[in-house]
């Protein structure tokens, strides 16, 4: 944001006739509405905009293009918007007009805490419904401040220096006909779904064993719950589990007397890989403790986007035919370290009983 000397900001008629383009105030909720579906990617364009528009009413005081990346970076708010403020203010001191007031502070505390709480979340797995309200409490100070440029608009500007009123440009359109269903389908999922879902919690260190089942599970991490059969299978599971991350569970399925131990094993790499080709797997055969039963584990890693990922599968015979438990874990880098050797550790200690 460089900054030059210039000359107390006043509308005089070099300015009024000028062509650049200002124009007419757009109403705040929309600029709301625009950055919440976009999620805060409208941001950046929005703001090297406005800047452009102090620049014409200050006679150049900042690069606007230097501010694209300000609305994605907390420390950058922190040195940028008090200037941004400054400025404003002195326009509005030159032209008798209502400077910002003390409210400004807080409005830039609430963006750059809510700025770097979206940050995090891509390094830290966070619950769905807070990244939703730190976009609501980011939106709301965009919508903010577009609601401040506005006054400066319709109290400095000419009539006949307003372009034509819009409600949104083509490539914003476009952008909330990607975001709109994007951002309601996530928040379904997400947010309203686990809700919705019936659920029973599990305790850390709890031991699961079913009536009429022939296997049983220990669950090593807080945050587990039984959820209704289907919701992560096609309703032919045993039991489903849903752990504390939101790519995280555990599907039991029975196979049967007519399958083998190493058909089922070799099914399911076979069709991860399938789905995954990058994830490289390994197969382990292994004695049941102390018995001469033979266990299967397949375990495959790799990538789910930029997010590491995993998927695990624990074979075992029993007197009533072939189970497996069948898991799947895809986090950010810390949150998968995090949980992963639990959940490596929960699924080989399915066992027959």
């Amino acid at each position: 944001m460089t900054e030059t000397s210039s000359i107390p900001p006043t509308l005089n008629e070099e300015q009024t006739n000028t062509t650049f383009p200002i124009y007419a105030p757009r109403p705040a909720f929309l600029e709301f509405i625009l950055t919440f579906f976009t999620f805060t990617a409208s941001a950046s364009f929005w703001l090297v905009a406005r800047v452009r528009e102090v620049n014409y009413q200050s006679r150049g005081k900042f690069t606007p293009w230097l501010w694209f990346f300000v609305p994605s970076f907390s420390l950058a708010q922190l040195f940028a918007f008090p200037k941004l403020f400054r400025e404003m203010d002195h326009i509005n001191k030159t032209n008798d007009t209502q400077s910002l007031g003390a409210w400004k502070w807080g409005l830039l505390l609430l963006l750059v805490l809510s700025t770097a709480f979206i940050n995090i979340s891509d390094k830290i797995e966070l619950p769905t419904w807070t990244w939703f309200i730190a976009l609501t409490i980011y939106s709301f100070c965009i919508a903010t401040l577009q609601h401040r440029f506005n006054h400066n608009k319709i109290n400095l500007e000419p009539s006949n220096q307003i372009k034509i009123k819009y409600l949104y440009k083509v490539w914003e359109w476009i952008l909330l006909a990607i975001g709109i269903p994007l951002t309601l389908f996530v928040f379904y999922t997400s947010v309203l779904t686990p809700i919705l879902t019936t659920s029973k919690e599990i305790s850390k260190d709890t031991t699961l064993i079913y009536p009429e089942q022939p296997f049983q599970l220990t669950i090593l991490d807080d945050g587990w719950s039984e959820v209704e059969l289907g919701t992560y299978s096609d309703g032919t599971a045993e039991i489903e589990l849903d752990g504390p991350l939101n790519s995280m569970h555990f599907i039991v399925f029975k196979h049967g007397l007519n399958n083998s131990l190493n058909s089922v094993s070799y099914w399911r790499q076979g069709n991860i890989l399938e789905e995954n080709s990058k994830h490289k797997c390994t197969q382990v055969r292994k004695f049941h403790e102390r018995t001469i039963d033979v266990t299967a584990l397949v375990i495959c890693e790799g990538k789910s986007l930029s997010d590491p990922s995993l998927y695990i599968s624990k074979t075992i015979q029993t007197d009533k035919g072939v189970y497996e438990i069948f898991g799947y874990l895809s986090s950010t880098k810390i949150s998968f370290k995090r949980h992963k050797a639990n959940f490596i550790a929960t699924a080989k200690g399915f066992k027959a009983i």
